[in-house]
């Protein structure tokens, strides 16, 4: 199934492993940093990968895995792995190819949090 049939954040999965670890009222505080926090470490992301250096990129991608995965964003969580591999690896022209796939992936995670996590 393409990509884009399906929601870009598991939030029913995500809901469900916070609700049988016994905090599932976090879930919406969660997703309110998420969104507020996200963004910010995106535009640094975004200015490592213009300004070439491969090791922020590789920190500010590893930062967005992570928080990418907490809530279950996996797609976008798996593109950060890759940016954050290739930061590591100092490869400047694969990240500047790979980058619009990791930009398009978060503008489809934020949007669709904007619209379901009110």
């Amino acid at each position: 199934m393409p990509e884009s049939e399906y929601p870009p954040v598991d939030l029913e999965t995500f809901r469900a492993v916070m609700r049988k670890a016994g905090v599932e009222e976090v879930v919406d505080a969660t997703l309110a940093v998420y969104l507020e926090e996200a963004p910010r470490i995106f535009g640094r992301l975004s200015s490592a990968v213009a300004s070439g250096d491969a090791g922020a990129v590789s920190s500010y991608a590893h930062s967005l895995k992570s928080s990418s995965g907490n809530i279950h964003a996996t797609a976008l969580s798996e593109t950060m792995r890759r940016l954050e591999a290739l930061g590591r690896e100092g490869d400047l022209d694969a990240i500047r190819d790979f980058f619009p796939e990791a930009r398009a992936r978060f503008d489809r995670v934020m949007a669709y949090l904007r619209q379901e996590a009110r």
